[in-house]
């Protein structure tokens, strides 16, 4: 458990050097998620800064021993555990020579467990590396998590990192002048916040050669936005905890703009396929060579999971006819309105759409005649007003009677996921 520093980087590197399994914690965790996550995935030890000990406390095994190798806030402090390993479970890692332990986003449920081998490790690091291209020449602008598998591969590059904060766009414009940045890493708000700061000048990031966003939907209207103030394109692409980055949008074309792109160093191929005017839609599958293990918890192994080789994203694509592949849903978030599916994120991304709206979350609500309908949770950008009804007229002008929001309710926060997607699982009461 560490910020976003060299210490996360020293630890994780060290652990592996010495046979163990990195298991990294959130920064945003609270001490219920460290408990749940130590007795999940029965951890025997902990890595931590200072300001995170309160964390760990309670399930420390006696006092912990604070290493030397850095100071003052990223102090590297290693504590055991209580006793909560199964000597079986641990003979089983080994087994499958496992490197670390993911948790899955838990956007349907609690997360899992998510075994990723060395073998699996070192193949997901030279898919980075070379989409976009990594070597010591680049120099990376990260603003997402630290423990993030990417790491492993600016490691191997030798590319030079620079960390920044994701809502300091001023800050951040400062880093790309300084370090000469040609990669930015980032998810989808900081290029909504860098928009929104109009002191930025855009001639400060004239000389970055990759601006990448993952791990939830960019969406068209904010890559249209970028694109006409920048006059450039945002590379996004596609992955799962269980195979990693899989498809990458290298094009800059702007009638790609949406596209998680095409296959890098995988196979994919689609479900249950529909087509409809030259365009194929169904589940998508993939079979790569960083594949994952197996499930920490239930216990699963890859090839009870599997399907001939293939893993089942639970994710909806459209694929065009140029071999570009778009996400618009997942089979476990279909709505279901008296059987018409109907996906969230096209419904998201037409709320996007709508000046005053800054995030969007479409879910299914319980509905006595078509058995659940689409309801959304909307956040407005800051100093922008509307009214339930002018957003459902807004939206629903553009949509069937069946696949029309009945619901508009504005929230100070769209909940997250720790990899920051939307949550799409709804507690009853609300």
């Amino acid at each position: 458990m560490f910020a976003n520093g060299p210490a996360y980087v020293a630890s994780a590197f060290a652990v592996l050097a010495a046979g163990g399994v990195v298991v990294s914690i959130s920064p945003s965790a609270n001490s219920s998620d460290v408990a749940d996550l130590a007795r999940d995935m029965e951890v025997d030890g902990f890595c931590y800064s200072p300001r995170y000990e309160p964390l760990v406390c309670e399930l420390s095994a006696g006092a912990p021993l604070r290493h030397g190798i850095f100071s003052g806030r990223d102090a590297l402090i290693i504590d055991r555990a209580k006793g909560l390993t199964r000597p079986e479970r641990r003979e089983a890692l080994r087994k499958v020579n496992a490197a670390t332990l993911r948790s899955s986003s838990g956007t349907t449920g609690r997360a899992k467990g998510i075994i990723v081998s060395h073998r699996s490790l070192l193949e997901r690091a030279k898919t980075y590396c070379e989409a976009p291209p990594l070597d010591s020449e680049s120099a990376i602008l990260w603003l997402r998590p630290m423990a993030r598998p990417e790491i492993y591969a600016f490691v191997m590059s030798a590319a030079k990192v620079v960390l920044g904060d994701a809502m300091d766009a001023q800050g951040t414009a400062e880093l790309v002048r300084r370090h000469s940045i040609t990669h930015i890493y980032a998810a989808p708000i900081f290029y909504r916040t860098l928009l929104a700061e109009r002191e930025v000048a855009t001639d400060d990031f004239a000389g970055v050669k990759y601006f990448l966003t993952g791990g939830s939907a960019l969406g068209k209207s904010l890559a249209d936005a970028f694109a006409a103030r920048y006059g450039r394109e945002i590379i996004e692409h596609y992955g799962l905890a269980e195979c990693a980055t899989v498809l990458i949008n290298l094009s800059q074309r702007p009638d790609k703009r949406g596209s998680t792109g095409t296959p890098v160093r995988a196979e994919v191929k689609l479900a249950g396929v529909e087509s409809v005017e030259g365009e194929a839609f169904g589940e998508l599958l993939v079979r790569c060579g960083g594949m994952f293990e197996g499930y920490y918890e239930p216990w699963r192994l890859r090839d009870e999971i599997l399907e001939d080789g293939w893993f089942r994203t639970g994710d909806i694509a459209r694929r065009d006819a140029d071999g570009y592949y778009w996400i618009i849903g997942r089979t476990k978030e279909v709505i279901n309105v008296a059987g018409v599916k109907v996906f969230p994120r096209d419904l998201e991304e037409l709320l996007l759409s709508h000046p005053a709206v800054e995030e969007a979350l479409v879910y299914g609500a319980p509905e006595r005649r078509f058995g659940e309908v689409p309801r959304a949770k909307v956040k407005l950008r800051a100093g922008a007003s509307a009214t339930e009804k002018e957003i459902l007229d807004f939206a629903n002008a553009k949509l069937s009677v069946f696949r029309m929001l009945r619901g508009v309710d504005f929230v100070n926060e769209i909940p997250k996921t720790p990899t920051g997607k939307p949550r799409r699982w709804v507690p009853a009461a609300e």
